[in-house]
């Protein structure tokens, strides 16, 4: 058994100014002041019951946020709840067979500038505002895995299903003449649904290659425009991984 506290806390001042042929310009120059505390309990319990090991586990988490642009003295405040729940299980079969399953919960942490409620220039077509109204993505990820270990190697494939919820992307929408605006919205929820298979082995003591191999459907629903519009696309990854030991402490990694 497990359990602990963990806070995290971040202050930052910001300060952007924009001069165009060395004149300033007061409506892409802003400042301000970001505070951020996140407060995280977290328990967590294993064990084993003759070939059948177990983790369960659970975190909460609070965040306490502000946001203060100067120029408009304008306070933004947030304050969210989250909670992250966890079960790992495993299955020891006969002659180095193991079964594997999982159910977690992550989060996708918002990145400061993201926030920033104000104009900030990228090039002369683009520019962009950060919204303090967006919150973190969740993460919903179920996974079931099988593992085979051989004398001078090891199998592995796993089987997924992750669901994003409040995904964030930018929406790009029409600002002055030819000049876009984007801005980060909660979208909507992208699902992606695969399998990967890995094969690690030796050759001699001397080459240890690693061939990986994924298939996956990815869909993503976005309600941005008040109307849900859906995305789909099949895709898949090959890699292999090289390790020649060329002498003693030596190594050369090639990768494909």
């Amino acid at each position: 058994f497990e359990a602990g506290f963990q806070g995290r806390f971040n202050t930052k001042e910001t300060s952007t100014d924009l001069y165009l042929d060395e004149v300033f310009t007061p409506d892409f120059s802003n400042s301000a002041d970001f505070e951020s505390g996140i407060y995280s309990l977290y328990a967590s319990y294993s064990g084993k019951i003759n070939n059948l090991g177990y983790q369960t586990g659970l975190r909460t988490e609070m965040e306490d946020r502000t946001i203060k642009v100067l120029e408009t003295n304008t306070e933004y405040n947030t304050n969210r709840w989250d909670f992250f729940p966890t079960i790992h299980l495993s299955y020891q079969l006969p002659k180095d067979h193991q079964l594997m399953a999982s159910y977690t919960r992550r989060t996708s942490r918002l990145r400061d500038w993201l926030l920033f409620p104000y104009l900030q220039y990228v090039d002369a077509y683009n520019v962009r505002m950060g919204d303090p109204t967006l919150t973190p993505s969740l993460i919903d990820s179920w996974e079931a895995g099988y593992i085979k270990q051989f004398k001078n190697a090891q199998f592995s494939t796993e089987f997924y299903h992750r669901v994003t919820h409040d995904k964030i992307d930018y929406i790009l929408e029409s600002y002055e003449n030819n000049i876009a605006i984007q801005k980060p919205k909660n979208i909507g929820k992208d699902y992606a649904t695969g399998v990967e298979a890995n094969l690690n082995f030796k050759v001699k003591k001397v080459w240890e290659p690693t061939i990986m191999a994924s298939i996956y459907h990815y869909k993503v629903d976005s309600y941005s425009t008040g109307q849900k519009k859906t995305r789909e696309s099949n895709n898949w990854d090959l890699r292999l991984n090289n390790n020649f030991l060329l002498y003693k402490n030596i190594t050369l990694q090639a990768n494909a």
